[in-house]
């Protein structure tokens, strides 16, 4: 029996306080850049190394290049891999929709065809997944839980 659990996103906070402690950065700074990592574990760490290794001899922009990058390479390439046909119609009727905004699951189930119960199955998957979230503040609206993700499935899904 295969066990898979999902973390809860780490602290935002948290995450800014490190980077501001490491880096010896402005607190504003160091809130952007845990702001980007969406409290994804791994996200977190990349950031964190390229920052620490690149923040002298690279701009920001590139920084964020190579975050991207990684977060394709070594863990975005491989959830999409073991997403099924329905899974990915929900993700990137989520991405259609929306441009790092929550997305109403009414406006969503009438953009990819689904029923209520359909919905509810695949929202469930994609949940454990780790993939999106339930919009704390709304009822009723999903959101990306991995930074940068809509972004994967725009540039390199959307045709599928």
């Amino acid at each position: 029996m295969l066990f898979r659990s999902v973390m809860n996103p780490l602290d935002i906070s948290a995450i800014a306080v490190c980077y501001k402690n490491v880096f010896h950065i402005d607190k504003k700074e160091a809130i952007h850049l845990a702001q980007l990592t969406k409290g994804y574990a791994f996200a977190f760490q990349v950031l964190g190394k390229l920052y620490f290794e690149q923040k002298d001899t690279s701009s920001l922009e590139d920084i964020l290049l190579n975050y991207s990058s990684e977060l394709i390479i070594y863990s975005y390439n491989k959830i999409w891999s073991e997403l099924s046909e329905n899974d990915r119609s929900v993700v990137v009727g989520m991405t259609q929709l929306s441009s790092d905004q929550p997305v109403e699951r009414k406006e969503l189930m009438e953009k990819i065809g689904f029923s209520s119960s359909m919905m509810n199955r695949y929202q469930a998957r994609l949940k454990e997944k780790g993939v999106i979230k339930a919009d704390g503040r709304n009822s009723g609206k999903y959101e990306f839980a991995l930074p940068l993700f809509d972004d994967f499935v725009r540039d390199y899904h959307m045709d599928e």
